[in-house]
Order: structure tokens, then sequence, then C-alpha cells
């Protein structure tokens, strides 16, 4: 659903889902412009995926852009991007995303996922990724 809606909108908000779901490797950095070209993914699971919305949108991804130069840094578990978060934490963190979707669309989610919580919280990873390069 969501795809269908990021595709329709096109523009500055395709564009920028298509760097943020490459989780920036669409960002280039020429060799001799610029140096110590660092790239660090957290919480990832060691995938570019744990950047995509969803296969709508991951299909649509720009093409990497990453320099063989680069520093590739993958780091798992880290504390300061995981929290532990209940039903009403995930239906206000949606209202921060670009409004392309009614609640009214995705009601029918909400009472799953709200189902499958059980009144629970549950531990939330979020993938980040950090690009530090130094221009020469």
């Amino acid at each position: 659903m969501y795809s269908e809606k990021f595709q329709a909108l096109g523009g500055i908000y395709l564009r920028a889902i298509k760097a943020l779901t490459s989780a920036l490797e669409s960002v280039k950095f020429p060799e001799g412009k610029w140096e110590k070209v660092k790239r660090t993914h957290i919480n990832s699971r060691s995938s570019l995926e744990a950047f995509s919305f969803n296969d709508g949108l991951s299909g649509s991804r720009n093409q990497s852009r990453v320099g063989k130069y680069e520093e590739m840094v993958w780091e798992e578990a880290d504390e300061d991007w995981t929290d532990v978060k209940g039903f009403d934490w995930f239906k206000a963190y949606l209202t921060t995303l670009p409004h392309c979707v009614s609640e009214n669309e995705i009601q029918g989610l909400w009472d799953e996922l709200e189902a499958s919580l059980k009144g629970e919280s549950v531990k939330v990873e979020t993938p980040i990724v950090i690009v530090l390069a130094t221009k020469v």
C-alpha cells in the first residue's frame, strides 16, 4: 500500500525514499574529492533489507554508488538504537511519516498489530546508517 502511495507522490518524496531504502548507498563520494569515507550500518542484521519499507519500494532502490575505497562497518544490537515500545507508540510513530495513507486505509493492519501485541510491549531495533567522509 505504501509503495503505490510513494510512487504516486513522485518528485522529492520518491527520491528521498529511494535513498533511504538503499541505506544511503545511492549517495556517491567520488574518489579524489572525498577520503576516509565510512558507512556504518547499525541494527540492520547485516542486510540492506532492514532499510526497505516493503518489497514494492525495495524494487525501486537507487543503484549502489559505494566506492571500493570506502569502509563498510556493520554493528548489531546497539542499545542506543533499541527500545521497548507498545501499540500506542507505533500509532504515534506513523504520524511522523509522510501522510500518504489514511488511518482508515490501514485500520485492518492496526487491528492485527494490536491483537498480536496483546497489550504487551516489544523490543524495537531501529536500523540506522551513518555516513562520514572528509572532503579533500
